[in-house]
Order: C-alpha cells, then sequence, then structure tokens
C-alpha cells in the first residue's frame, strides 16, 4: 500500500491523472486484500480510480471496472449495494456491446437473488 501511495503523490507532482488512477485502482486492490477490516476505504480507492478515468476520457476503461466494485461491495448487510453496482455493469454492458461480461454479470446477480 505504501508504493501505492508513492505513486499516487509522484503522479499528481507530475499533474499526471492517468498513473494516479491506476495507482488508485492498485490501492483499492491492495486495501481490499490487506486490510479486511475496512472495505469502505476499498471502495472509496476503487471509486476514484474511476472517476479519474472518466475525468480524462477513458470512458473504456473506466466503466468495465464497476462490476468489480462488487466485492468491495459485499460485506456484511451490503448486498443491496453490491446488486445495485451489478444492475449498473450490466446496463453499461449491454450499452458497450460486451456479450460475455454481460451474460456473467447476469449471471452474478441472479445467483445474489
Amino acid at each position: 500500500m505504501r508504493l501505492c501511495y508513492e505513486a499516487i503523490r509522484m503522479a499528481e507532482a507530475a499533474s499526471d491523472q492517468y498513473p494516479k488512477a491506476l495507482a488508485q485502482r492498485t490501492l483499492a486492490e491492495a486495501l481490499f486484500v490487506l486490510d479486511s477490516r475496512d472495505p469502505q476505504s476499498a471502495e472509496r480507492a476503487m471509486l476514484e480510480a474511476i472517476r479519474l478515468q472518466q475525468a480524462i476520457g477513458a470512458q473504456a476503461r473506466a466503466r468495465p471496472q464497476l462490476p468489480e466494485l462488487r466485492p468491495y461491495a459485499a460485506g456484511p448487510g451490503e448486498g443491496e449495494k453490491a446488486r445495485a453496482y451489478l444492475t449498473q455493469a450490466i446496463d453499461m454492458f449491454q450499452q458497450m456491446g460486451m456479450a460475455w461480461d454481460l451474460d456473467q454479470a447476469k449471471q452474478v446477480l441472479q445467483a445474489s437473488r
């Protein structure tokens, strides 16, 4: 996680949003795996990565990451939030014509009910 924070700091110093978004994404993964006591931190980091990518016009990269939020929102009592993220992902996959991802997301949503 220390390296992620350093990468974010360096990207900010260079005013380069794309590496910052990638570092945020990696931070989200690290927080999720290494600090399971605070799943909200991982969720915030992933949302920030998506926000940054959308801000720089990298929607093609940011939009498919939304379903990856599901595990971050799947803590105790978070099932409804996870289903909401998954529903958004299904809509995005339909819009982008991502058939395989759409099918996978629909299967996960069906299993969560």
